[in-house]
């Protein structure tokens, strides 16, 4: 019974919030939300360039690029920015080595067979990470390859690759190779330094870590992927960047930009500034191991058993129950969308996004919500438990750190 004296009906109402804990799109704050909703300027005006401008010099610190590096702003998905990066800096014949390890791994190397390019497969099977020995032992008597492109945090398995040792062991081999990164969940999530681990191409898209709708890419190029570029004749007009690298000089793009997701970029950025670099990255190594103490602490195994990503979770579902019921049901009964496996591991994962505006009583919340659904299921779990280990994990972290509030 309730303070009230009712007892629960079939037809009880249920006041939710919806909470948004994918791996992509992400939650965004509300003072984002905010600075997108004023009236869209013009992108040829002097005021729209000073944003941008703006923009690239936070996300160029971001990326820690080498002086004369780039990153710009291309309009479309991260799958559009790497596309248009690839494009760029491959030509038909080079042979190019792609760590398949997930549902990104295999397009990208889908990709490279569709530009013409000679694919050296590192594989690992999903879930598990590569190892610099991998690399040695696979290219091993190969010839020199022109390239290697690598998914950092794979999100279709939650597994982190060891991008610096990965680089480094290419290079041994293939001093010349160019490294392109997938770094669409890592960026913001994981240590990616395209100056202090040479990396050539470094990508990311705005419905990750930065809290942003869908829409814009990030695209990092370095000064050996922009002289390889200078060596290959174009393939396209809109994903060309040597067309958007003459623009961004002047704080102007190519073609229309995504405005208000620039507009909204900026905010976000300017905020990440403040907090500093280190923050940024402890505060998503802090809800990863949170989260996994959760899981672990409700009778569930990762998925990832290598290197986790710190970006997302992704939890094997018991095979007593139906991984995409239990998704549903965590999003229609429990008001938290977090994502299922896909293709061979539909059904058998879940994964729980703790990147983009998600702070620790977010996650917190869709602990609960995951409880409840498993208790709901007839998982044999403790109400509380998850969520104990969770704020047990937490409670360190949150004593030391001084609050970062994002105000509207």
């Amino acid at each position: 019974m309730s303070p009230g004296g009712r007892a629960p009906s079939p037809r009880a109402p249920m006041l939710l919030k919806a909470r948004l804990m994918t791996p992509g799109p992400t939650a965004m704050a509300e003072s984002t939300r905010l600075a997108m909703a004023a009236a869209t300027p013009h992108h040829r005006t002097t005021a729209f360039a000073d944003t941008l401008r703006e923009v690239l010099e936070h996300l160029r610190w971001l990326w820690e690029t080498e002086d004369d590096g780039d990153v710009l702003v291309v309009a479309g998905s991260g799958t559009t920015g790497m596309e248009a990066a690839m494009g760029t800096v491959l030509a038909p014949g080079d042979r190019v080595a792609i760590v398949r390890a997930g549902k990104f791994g295999e397009r990208w190397q889908a990709l490279a067979q569709l530009l013409g390019c000679e694919v050296v497969e590192i594989p690992r099977p999903w879930g598990h990470s590569v190892t610099a020995e991998d690399v040695r032992r696979i290219l091993g008597d190969e010839a020199p390859v022109q390239a290697l492109v690598v998914v950092a945090s794979e999100t279709s398995t939650g597994a982190l690759q060891p991008v610096p040792e990965i680089a480094a062991a290419l290079r041994a081999h293939s001093p010349d190779a160019l490294v392109l990164v997938d770094g669409i969940t890592a960026v913001g999530c994981v240590d990616l330094s395209m100056r202090r681990h040479s990396l050539d191409v470094l990508v990311s898209g705005s419905q990750k870590a930065f809290g942003l709708p869908p829409g814009a890419a990030f695209v990092g190029m370095g000064p050996r992927a922009w002289a390889r570029a200078g060596s290959i004749a174009p393939r396209g007009m809109a994903l060309d960047l040597r067309r958007e690298r003459k623009q961004s000089a002047s704080g102007q793009t190519a073609f229309t930009p995504a405005i208000s997701l620039v507009v909204g970029a900026h905010e976000v950025m300017t905020r990440w500034r403040e907090m500093g670099r280190d923050t940024l990255l402890e505060h998503a190594d802090m809800l990863s191991t949170a989260c996994l103490a959760a899981a672990r602490a409700l009778g569930l195994e990762p998925f990832a058993t290598d290197l986790p990503s710190p970006a997302l979770t992704s939890i094997a579902v018991p095979p007593t129950l139906d991984g995409a019921k239990l998704v549903a049901r965590m999003r229609e009964q429990y008001g938290t969308h977090v994502a299922g496996g896909q293709d061979q591991l539909k059904g058998r994962i879940l994964r729980i996004g703790h990147l983009g505006a998600v702070d620790p009583f977010d996650l917190l919340q869709a602990l609960c919500a995951l409880e409840l659904a498993l208790h709901e299921a007839g998982h044999p779990v403790r109400l509380g438990a998850g969520v104990a280990a969770a704020q047990e994990a937490l409670a360190p972290w949150m004593r030391q750190a001084t609050p970062s509030t994002i105000h509207p």
